[in-house]
């Protein structure tokens, strides 16, 4: 699972860039309309944001390293909120939360896509807003 976090961050995204694809649909000249609806693509497909998530996992290749590699985990103490563990080389960490142990190893990287697409969404809206003045 992952933790609440990286779970927020892909739920903004999956959100964000839907609505991305609703505005340039909507509004963009059809010369520009295919190439900004293609880098939105996986979001609409997706029924939801954990199938969003799916599809963007399977793409991005992001947890690769987990299928192939034999894991060994650092130690960690018992107050511990946060653990490592490595596997193909790569380093992969998890988080303590209120429902146990979860994933955080893409927080970071998911966080820095969340706010590619609420940016992303603000250039939309403006040029939206111009071509609907058009």
């Amino acid at each position: 699972m992952l933790d609440r976090k990286t779970r927020w961050s892909v739920m903004s995204c999956y959100r964000d860039k839907r609505s991305t694809y609703r505005l340039v649909s909507a509004h963009y000249p059809e010369a520009r309309r295919a190439a900004e609806l293609r880098r939105v693509a996986r979001a609409q497909k997706a029924a939801d944001a954990p199938s969003y998530f799916a599809a963007l996992a399977r793409g991005e290749k992001l947890l690769d390293a987990l299928k192939t590699a034999p894991a060994r985990a650092k130690r960690a103490g018992s107050g511990a909120s946060r653990v490592e563990l490595v596997a193909g080389g790569q380093r992969f960490a998890y988080c303590r939360e209120v429902e146990g142990w979860a994933f955080c190893g893409l927080r970071e990287r998911l966080s820095k896509m969340q706010l590619r697409a609420a940016r992303d969404l603000v250039s939309v809206r403006e040029s939206a807003e111009t071509y609907r003045r058009e």
